[in-house]
């Protein structure tokens, strides 16, 4: 599995770009891919900002593009269990869309990416962990 971090203080998720690599996502760097925690707001559920860099894919920046964000407590994300969030982009050929604030409850998160097009859609990252307390 990908990395697990604790709070989750940008966890670099190299695995993740790498398996989608040739859908053309770019960079394996320590920072390609994050998560983040905001703790600003107290309560049951937590702020979570995830992080990617853009796909190299012109097709990913078109109309119907975009990515797949998955994300699923207790074991990894597939396709068919789970259901994306999706991030689609604004459609003019070079803008993306590449972060997505959500709200996970306590427990631990498995979340992969997805890059998408009207051309066809790349594999699932690897998963990354995720522990929210």
């Amino acid at each position: 599995m990908g990395r697990t971090t604790r709070y989750a203080r940008y966890a670099s998720l190299c695995a993740a770009l790498c398996a989608i690599a040739t859908f053309g996502l770019t960079a394996c760097g320590n920072d390609a891919f994050s998560v983040r925690e905001d703790f600003s707001e107290g309560g049951p559920k937590r702020d979570v900002k995830i992080d990617w860099p853009q796909s190299v894919a012109t097709d990913v920046a078109r109309s119907g593009g975009g990515y797949r964000v998955y994300i699923r407590r207790g074991s990894a994300p597939t396709e068919t269990n789970t259901t994306p969030i999706r991030v689609e982009n604004p459609g003019d050929g070079t803008t993306h869309v590449t972060t997505l604030t959500t709200k996970l409850s306590s427990g631990t998160h498995y979340i992969s990416i997805q890059a998408y097009s009207n051309s066809g859609k790349s594999a699932l990252s690897s998963p990354i962990t995720l522990k929210v307390d």
